[in-house]
């Protein structure tokens, strides 16, 4: 009686390792992307009166931390005219 001796193969030579291995190794690169982007583009800090201008903006007032933020630093107004003709007063005034 003849008998086949196999030699067992490496872990890393069979497909299903790497196949459970692919989705922790790819949430984890995912996640450091994640956290580079986070971390390079920061966002801006919320105003003390954030609450207060967007109950303003809601009710057709401007208040005056958010009247023109854009015009006190010189900047310039590239809003469209409110009005339905051109010519109308437009939201930087």
């Amino acid at each position: 009686m003849n008998s086949v001796v196999s030699t067992p193969t490496r872990w890393y030579r069979h497909p299903w390792p790497w196949l459970l291995m692919a989705a922790p190794l790819t949430a984890i690169c995912w996640g450091a992307l994640t956290l580079w982007i986070a971390i390079t583009y920061r966002d801006p800090l919320v105003t003390e009166h954030a609450w207060q201008d967007g109950q303003a903006l809601a009710n057709g007032r401007t208040s005056a931390s958010s009247a023109a933020p854009g015009r006190a630093a010189g900047l310039p107004c590239l809003a469209r005219p409110a009005g339905p003709r051109p010519g109308t007063a437009t939201a930087c005034d």
